[in-house]
């Protein structure tokens, strides 16, 4: 099958560097004028947003930007692509999909959601700016466990998802499983709580862009699973 065939092991490659601290990550890379940004987050879980004030962080030493949700909305820049598999919801319509900006412009929707963004000529100075930012927040009600989210009385994250409801996916023979579990000697009944998974790189998602002028070409080091879609 050659050197990298089916079912054969690859080799790890990047091991010893990261062992031996020769690691390259985003925030080793240095450039002539790097700005920094620093992304002001929601400590709420469901709040609407009715204000931000960012007079004063705008005035602050060394910003250079400070950006809202309605900067990103005026700037027509869209959502972020959604990636997922082709799952429907109860009725065969397509899945929801809600809209995804970099940051949001009238809700936040989970603790950390991005609010606000400081562009300014060092990280502590765009951290001090942020600081100065007044957000006019609602505080609405919040669910945290899956189970509750869909009972009836659950407050709705998405004004198109009533029911909190994105998908529903259906697997097997749903008759067939029926007769079995009539058909049974013994029924065992147990409740399994799932804990979310994700997956933690070492490297967070920072990200360095500049233009190039001897290629005319715009240059992104980020640490991204799907380069294509970002590009």
């Amino acid at each position: 099958m050659g050197e990298f065939g089916a079912s054969q092991p690859v080799a790890r490659l990047e091991d010893h560097k990261l062992l031996c601290g020769k690691g390259r990550f985003v925030d080793d890379e240095t450039l002539p004028g790097l700005a920094h940004a620093h992304v002001l987050r929601s400590p709420h879980a469901h709040a609407r947003i009715d204000g931000i004030d960012a007079t004063i962080a705008m005035k602050a030493h060394g910003v250079l930007a400070v950006l809202t949700g309605e900067d990103y909305q005026a700037d027509g820049l869209g959502s972020i692509p959604h990636i997922g598999p082709p799952v429907k919801q109860r009725d065969g319509s397509p899945l929801f999909i809600p809209p995804f900006p970099a940051l949001t412009p009238d809700y936040a929707r989970f603790v950390g959601d991005a609010v606000a963004v400081v562009i300014a000529e060092s990280r502590d100075m765009a951290k001090d700016a942020a600081e100065c930012i007044e957000i006019d927040y609602h505080p609405l009600p919040a669910v945290t466990a899956s189970r509750r989210a869909v009972a009836e009385d659950a407050a709705a994250l998405w004004r198109d998802a009533p029911g909190n409801e994105c998908f529903v996916h259906r697997i097997g023979d749903e008759q067939a499983t029926e007769t079995a579990f009539a058909n049974a000697t013994h029924i065992i009944r147990r409740k399994f709580v799932i804990s979310r998974v994700l997956g933690n790189a070492m490297e967070v998602r920072g990200c360095i862009g500049n233009y190039d002028n001897r290629d005319e070409r715009y240059h992104l080091r980020a640490p991204v699973q799907h380069p294509y879609v970002v590009r």
